[in-house]
């Protein structure tokens, strides 16, 4: 985490070759039992979802939004995974969660698109249930 003036920036990065990042997986991972940190579990939730281990990665989302409920940031990082997934119906209850927790900012753009995305999600699962 590094702050820039007011705000505060999460450094979520990943690695381009498979070994690097299964070592820093590992390693993150060993260190959590004793972390209450969101950021961590931030990290480590996109590391699983680079990995493709959903059940894992949906785990550590809801860690981070659980440690740090007011990180709007992290709920919309949680609500774009789920809609990625189709799990549409989590993704608009963590998109709602971020919203409150975004009135204005730099990430309203986000909001917009993931907005765009997930009203477009949701009208194609009506037409496809009235099929």
């Amino acid at each position: 985490m590094e702050k820039e003036g007011s705000q505060v920036m999460y450094l979520n990065f990943f690695f381009n070759d498979t070994a690097t990042t299964e070592i820093y997986t590992l390693s993150l991972h060993d260190a959590l039992p004793i972390s209450r940190n969101a950021n961590a579990h931030i990290n480590l939730a996109w590391l699983y979802a680079k990995k493709k281990e959903k059940k894992k990665a949906l785990e550590h989302f809801r860690k981070a939004v659980f440690y740090d409920p007011t990180n709007g940031s992290d709920h919309l990082a949680y609500a774009s995974y789920c809609l990625e997934q189709s799990m549409l119906e989590e993704s608009l209850k963590e998109f709602h969660k971020a919203s409150n927790l975004f009135i204005v900012g730099k990430r309203k753009a986000d909001f917009k698109a993931l907005k765009q995305r997930l009203q477009q999600r949701l009208k194609e699962r009506v037409l496809s249930n009235k099929k």
